[in-house]
């Protein structure tokens, strides 16, 4: 016989008040609660997702060679074989935008993963054991961040003579570590004086166990927003230096190298094929990043108002 006393749930069939009733959420299940009622942040995570995904799969999608070459049908003006028309060179624009997008999507991302991983680490060092440790990692820091990182990029690709996209995702990722390093720093030094902390040492736990099982899990959160901008900032970069010539090699096809071609006034005038579409392009996918940031980071502050 059923207790009369105890209310049903019409919604989930269970009493009200029992375990069942209640479910609990850990902070990831929560922000990503959050992130799903960000309107903006959803529509920048699927237009993202699409580009990279249509990036990925160039070349079962475009069965052009972006790099050949047709002297016999330069400068061409779109049509229905040629979308987005011809370069100088004969070499088609549409072919080179889907191919484009894979090598700028991948300085992207492996900078930003390369620098996470330098800054993350270098943060973490200094803002759990401190003192001289701390003091040489900081200064360190201090003069990275008044660097310029275009600058240092180009310092480095014009020391070692010759470039490609991964000697420039290691250029990046050893001169933009310094934010990165400065976040983590800062968290570092909240949670050493927090009590798990303070208790996993009491009970002889050693440093490393420490950093690795207590404190990088809650430092997550930041890091994630950081590195998702981060991505943002790169491919800016990557494009800032392939339009100034040196960056990726112009016979590989990244967004920044089609803007490089747009570099007289005749393709700017008669040509803007050439250079509309990656400029739409980056500035699509930037946006993307950047709202994709704004919603994690509005998804893991517990401040935050916007729900």
């Amino acid at each position: 016989m059923s207790n009369p006393n105890i209310k049903i749930d019409e919604n989930t069939k269970t009493p009200i008040g029992s375990h069942k009733a209640i479910k609990g959420q850990s902070p990831f299940q929560l922000a990503f609660t959050r992130f799903r009622k960000n309107k903006g942040a959803l529509i920048g995570l699927i237009i993202l997702t699409l580009i990279t995904l249509i990036s990925i799969a160039a070349p079962i999608l475009i069965q052009v060679d972006p790099s050949a070459t047709d002297l016999y049908n330069t400068s061409a003006e779109p049509s229905s074989e040629k979308w987005l028309g011809t370069n100088d060179a004969g070499q088609d624009v549409f072919a080179r935008l889907i191919y484009g997008g894979r090598i700028s999507l991948l300085i992207g991302f492996a900078t930003m993963m390369l620098t996470v991983l330098i800054g993350g680490t270098l943060g973490a060092l200094a803002g759990y054991f401190g003192k001289w440790v701390d003091m040489v990692i900081m200064r360190l820091t201090d003069v990275l961040l008044t660097l310029p990182t275009l600058l240092m990029v180009l310092f480095l690709v014009a020391l070692l003579e010759r470039t490609n996209e991964w000697i420039l995702i290691i250029a990046l990722g050893c001169t933009a570590w310094a934010s990165t390093a400065r976040i983590i720093r800062s968290e570092f030094l909240s949670l050493r004086e927090r009590e798990f902390v303070l208790g996993a040492k009491a009970i002889g736990a050693n440093d490393f166990y420490i950093i690795a099982r207590h404190m990088i899990p809650n430092v997550l959160a930041p890091l994630i927003v950081a590195a998702t901008l981060l991505v943002a900032n790169m491919i800016l970069v990557e494009s800032a230096l392939s339009f100034l010539g040196m960056g990726v090699p112009p016979t590989t096809p990244t967004w920044g190298n089609m803007l490089n071609e747009a570099l007289n006034m005749r393709v700017i005038e008669e040509q803007p094929w050439l250079w509309v579409p990656p400029g739409i392009m980056v500035v699509l996918t930037v946006l993307c990043i950047n709202f994709i940031g704004d919603g994690l980071r509005d998804a893991f502050d517990t401040k935050s108002t916007r729900r």
